[in-house]
């Protein structure tokens, strides 16, 4: 069995997944760390708990769609939450265990195969465009024009171009992104009651949502259907804009524009 580490906000609901999955799989070899991704030092402190320690697989699973305005302090500046959470926390984290990531590429833990990242991004970012500059939008300021539908999509689009700009720059890692589809979660009954109310029964299971993102943590790295920088939606690698495009189709110069931005945030 392998160490599977849940990596969660709250510590009721992240107890309860580890004693689940315990449960199902009879691996004793799963813990629970408290992160809250939209908090810079506790991405640090998850960093210090794992110094020196390999890691093969990390799943950026975290993400919020927020009805209204909040905000939260990052790195001391203040920040809209959602892209807190959706956008800084992910590139946070995963820039913070990059070092973990990366001594896990060498040997002697090689041979476990070549480590990887899987981000769970969204459909929604198809409608989205790539934001590289502007991260707090006029659609994110408080009152009418807050957009917390648009701005997840937003967000999603740039863990999509984040994943492209890991792939080029840290090239003995295999990055991947992945949408599952509509799930009946709490995530979706929460954000968007109307929405699973009208769709109860339709959508997704959460197993069938998470199927995807599974397959690909658990492929052999020397699989042909692993393709670093690829999104993938049921197990297939698919395609990063709709045919007629929405203007979503961006640069690479865009995506290092992006990463250079988040940057300053860390």
């Amino acid at each position: 069995s392998k160490d599977e580490m849940c990596v969660c906000r709250n510590a009721s609901r992240g107890e309860a997944a580890v004693s689940a999955i315990k449960a199902e799989t009879g691996n004793e070899n799963v813990t629970l760390q408290h992160c809250d991704i939209s908090s810079l030092e506790d991405s640090r402190n998850l960093a210090n708990f794992l110094r020196g320690k390999p890691v093969h697989c990390l799943i950026n699973n975290a993400g919020v769609l927020l009805s209204e305005r909040q905000t939260t302090v990052f790195n001391k500046k203040e920040v809209e939450s959602s892209f807190a959470i959706n956008t800084l926390g992910t590139f946070a984290v995963t820039e913070t265990l990059m070092p973990n990531l990366m001594l896990a590429a060498d040997a002697p833990h090689a041979q476990l195969g070549k480590p990887r990242v899987v981000t769970v991004t969204s459909g929604g970012m198809y409608t989205a465009p790539l934001e590289s500059c502007d991260f707090d939008p006029p659609i994110a300021q408080a009152g009418r024009n807050f957009d917390g539908v648009k701005l997840y999509a937003m967000h999603k689009r740039q863990q999509v171009a984040l994943t492209e700009h890991w792939h080029r720059s840290y090239p003995s890692i295999t990055f991947v992104s992945m949408h599952p589809g509509w799930a009946e979660t709490p995530g979706v009954q929460n954000a968007l009651p109307s929405f699973s109310a009208q769709m109860q029964g339709k959508l997704r299971t959460p197993e069938q949502g998470a199927d995807t993102v599974v397959w690909l943590a658990s492929l052999p790295s020397d699989a042909p259907e692993l393709q670093g920088g690829a999104l993938y939606f049921d197990r297939q690698q698919v395609r990063k804009q709709l045919w007629f495009g929405f203007g979503t189709h961006h640069s690479e110069e865009a995506i290092k524009e992006l990463g250079e931005n988040l940057h300053k945030y860390i």
